[in-house]
């Protein structure tokens, strides 16, 4: 038998080399739903120590995705618990929220911007493969016009100061997705518990039925503060969208080309029998 390992055949360089298997996409619905589970029990978490805190330890206890609290009858409930509930269901929906976009981000990065079905990237590559052209598509651009018109509703009207803690808490969660240095997560998670406490001192709840001066600031909130922050993020993607599909990106390269975007009110100005809209309302809106 030979003495020592046996070396390694030379590779045949004469023959192409084999393509890499292809790597399956991840699994979006199982990562969607375990970073779900860590995200809400980290804020319950932070609302449950707040509660502690600020001396509701009854409440804190009660709290879902806690663990099983102690069956009690009805009247011997705490007294806001209900309150409490309701801020740790806002919790969820921004976890949720922030999840989905997470997901949604992960699937067009591992797939392509085209991937997530309903976007402008999915519509427009499939447009072009059933053989519409870049000049028939840009024609047709320039004849949308998207409107999207607010209203308000007494049951849904929430305190201005309660809308920029929501604002705030949303882009904490949407970090505390993405940071994983345990120093800087707990500095997030404190960050939690201040922007929680503001709003359990604030309440939710009005005690009066919203005036439409209270509606019109509703309105102007998102008009003022919330739309021109993603205007240029929905142009970009528009673009990027169009790339994508192998379109002449020159074609937008005109701001007339893209879709029109214009927004609308009821607040002020409806007239569906309010009692308190009256021209001299409308006027003062406008």
């Amino acid at each position: 038998p030979p003495l020592g390992p046996r070396r390694p055949a030379a590779p045949d360089m004469s023959s192409p080399p084999r393509p890499a298997p292809p790597v399956p996409p991840p699994d979006y619905v199982d990562l969607g739903f375990r970073r779900i589970e860590r995200d809400i029990r980290d804020l319950a978490g932070c609302l449950a120590r707040v509660l502690e805190r600020m001396g509701e330890g009854e409440l804190a206890r009660r709290l879902p995705w806690r663990g099983p609290a102690d069956a009690v009858p009805p009247e011997a409930l705490p007294r806001r618990l209900g309150l409490a509930y309701s801020v740790a269901f806002q919790l969820l929906n921004m976890v949720e929220e922030n999840v989905a976009a997470a997901m949604r981000e992960l699937r067009e990065r591992s797939e392509g911007a085209a991937a997530e079905r309903g976007l402008w990237a999915a519509e427009l590559a499939g447009l072009a493969r059933g053989g519409a052209t870049g000049e028939t598509l840009a024609a047709a651009l320039r004849e949308i016009e998207v409107e999207p018109v607010l209203t308000a509703h007494p049951t849904e009207a929430k305190r201005l100061s309660v809308l920029e803690q929501h604002r705030w808490m949303t882009g904490l969660v949407a970090r505390l997705g993405t940071e994983a240095e345990p120093g800087r997560h707990a500095r997030l998670l404190a960050e939690l518990d201040a922007a929680l406490e503001r709003l359990w001192r604030t309440g939710e709840i009005l005690l009066q039925k919203p005036t439409i001066a209270d509606e019109r600031r509703n309105v102007l909130h998102y008009l003022r503060d919330v739309f021109p922050a993603v205007l240029d993020g929905l142009d970009e993607r528009m673009r990027t969208a169009w790339a994508a599909a192998g379109l002449d990106p020159a074609k937008l390269d005109d701001p007339a080309a893209l879709p029109r975007l214009r927004f609308g009110t009821r607040a002020g100005g409806d007239r569906d029998g309010h009692p308190g809209v009256t021209a001299a309302v409308t006027a003062e809106t406008l």
